[in-house]
């Protein structure tokens, strides 16, 4: 296999700046033997900032049980009280249910 030209690959070796990978984000060139390849440069995703109050994982000490009439209540694993009650019939979010 040789080395491909400008002319048997049928595009120019250094692409416009009106192409698709200047509208992107704007593009840089790296050099790979005699012809230019291009790579985009893209955004990267980002962590949401520490300390903006919501919780990572289960709450802790909290445990959850249905009543006979279809509500949930949440229980202090500690104390054995309850706590809150859900009417709408919805588990509470991150606390563990009772077996």
């Amino acid at each position: 296999m040789g080395q491909r030209t400008e002319a048997s690959s049928g595009r120019s070796a250094e692409p416009s700046p009106s192409g698709p990978l200047f509208a992107v984000g704007g593009a840089i060139p790296l050099e790979t033997g005699t012809l230019h390849r291009w790579k985009e440069v893209v955004n990267m995703a980002k962590n949401p900032p520490t300390g903006d109050g919501q919780r990572i994982g289960a709450v802790r000490g909290r445990s959850q049980v249905q009543t006979p009439n279809g509500n949930w209540v949440k229980r202090d694993t500690e104390t054995g009280r309850f706590m809150d009650q859900k009417i709408d019939g919805k588990l509470f979010k991150g606390v563990r249910k009772e077996k």
